[in-house]
């Protein structure tokens, strides 16, 4: 049996509920509590409308919102999600912290970068000069990468399945652009 989730239990009709962040209307108590799970809606929900729900924002999923985002939704439920779109680059050698960052849509399909809050300080956190460094590099070799592989939808040869062709186009296209939203936003906040 397969599930879309990184636990152990199967549930029943819950289980087939799709994931878009930007369209939750669901919400729900844990999995674990004593009287099971209960879902409900979070608000009024039209006849005929999909049920969503959240994937990496959910009661038992241990906040992984913090540390995982668009590309990790990728590699563990096979699609690139709707708005907003998470991105996360971890402190590495490059970095001394994280970036953190997510481009949401508005109902005009305006996008906008909204940057990390920090708690404890009240601010957002937007990337000094080395970390727009490092995304100004990560774009450039995203941007690279979709020249390389000619990722346009015109250049399906059939060497793979066509979903797999089209998810990886996908995934290229949406990274090189929340890379440049976030560089563009960057440089207004910090010009």
């Amino acid at each position: 049996t397969i599930q879309r989730c990184f636990d152990t239990a199967l549930i029943p009709i819950w289980d087939m509920v799709n994931h878009d962040n930007g369209r939750i209307n669901t919400e729900n108590s844990s999995m674990y509590d004593k009287d099971g799970l209960k879902v409900r809606s979070s608000r009024p929900i039209k006849s005929g409308e999909e049920i969503f729900a959240t994937y990496d924002k959910c009661v038992d999923c241990e906040d992984i919102s913090d540390e995982e985002g668009t590309p990790e939704i990728l590699r563990d439920f096979g699609f690139v999600e709707s708005y907003p779109h998470r991105w996360i680059f971890e402190d590495t050698n490059e970095l001394d912290a994280d970036i953190w960052f997510e481009i949401k849509q508005d109902d005009k399909n305006e996008t906008s970068v909204e940057w990390w809050f920090d708690e404890a300080t009240g601010a957002h956190e937007v990337p000094d000069l080395k970390e727009l460094l490092f995304l100004s590099k990560e774009l450039n070799r995203v941007t690279e990468v979709g020249k390389a592989l000619n990722m346009t939808d015109a250049a399906y040869t059939g060497d793979m399945p066509m979903r797999e062709w089209y998810m990886i186009s996908q995934y290229q296209k949406a990274a090189e652009q929340a890379l440049r939203l976030a560089l563009r936003d960057a440089d207004r906040v910090n010009p």
